[in-house]
């Protein structure tokens, strides 16, 4: 619907993008490949700033996964997450439809 009005994919705010956030919650095969038809960029990262509430949620994530040994899943996500691109997004979060349209 958004791409139809002609809203532009690549807005990034707080380093998301919607090409990213389609493979990490399973947008779906169809989605992805409208995205990058619509010119999406694949090679977004996800990058937030240090000090807004993604951020802060990462790092700390991901020092519970350096200096305290946890390997749950978030601190998996936390530790990985920053400069992540929406494959390998897709990949940790075991999307395999949307590494196939990724790949493709």
């Amino acid at each position: 619907v958004l791409l139809a009005a002609r809203c532009t994919p690549n807005c990034s705010k707080e380093g998301a993008n919607a090409l990213l956030l389609a493979a990490a919650v399973g947008g779906g095969p169809t989605m992805v490949a409208n995205l990058i038809e619509a010119r999406c960029n694949v090679e977004a990262a996800f990058r937030p700033r240090w000090c807004s509430p993604p951020g802060i949620l990462f790092a700390c994530l991901a020092m519970r996964h350096q200096l305290l040994g946890s390997r749950t899943f978030f601190s998996l996500v936390g530790y990985h997450g920053h400069g992540a691109t929406p494959l390998m997004c897709a990949v940790v979060f075991n999307r395999v439809t949307e590494v196939r349209a990724l790949v493709a």
